[in-house]
């Protein structure tokens, strides 16, 4: 497999967690909807955490519940390796960082190394970026459904 798909998923949208947290959480403190993890450093550090979390649950924990649960499977689990994990977890963060600060004036991207407003702000159309969204939800959901449906009928 190219990417690790479970470090890709959830490193390009944990980052939100921080904007649902300040609405739901901390609305008493008027925290910003973008904070310190919608930059690059934010980005770095949990795409970090993510794709070893990822790396650890595809090498240790799937195959114990499997094992305990007796499931048998027709297809062998997905192996990456912890490069693969941390790459496909930056890739997630990365481009969740990218495609919000054309949209969001309170987004600070460059934070803590430097305090300027946002330089990426209305540089690409906000429209464009949905769009560009839900095209690559799609053709990344027909991708996974391919590659794992023609898996499994080659092995059965």
């Amino acid at each position: 497999m190219f990417l690790d798909p479970l470090a890709l998923f959830i490193g390009s949208v944990i980052i939100d967690i921080e904007g649902i947290a300040s609405i739901f959480l901390f609305r008493e403190l008027n925290l910003p909807l973008h904070g310190p993890f919608h930059s690059f450093l934010g980005a770095t550090v949990l795409g970090f955490f993510v794709g070893l979390c990822s790396w650890f649950f595809f090498r240790s924990i799937l195959p114990f519940i499997i094992e305990i649960s007796h499931i048998e499977l027709s297809f062998s689990l997905p192996t990456f390796s912890l490069k693969l994990s941390l790459i496909s977890s930056y890739i997630g963060t990365f481009s969740h960082i990218l495609l919000d600060a054309p949209l969001y004036n309170d987004m600070n991207p460059w934070y803590p190394i430097t305090s300027i407003e946002n330089p990426f702000l209305n540089i690409v159309d906000g429209s464009f970026i949905y769009l560009f969204c839900v095209i690559c939800f799609f053709l990344g959901l027909s991708l996974l459904v391919i590659r794992y449906g023609l898996k499994l009928n080659k092995e059965t």
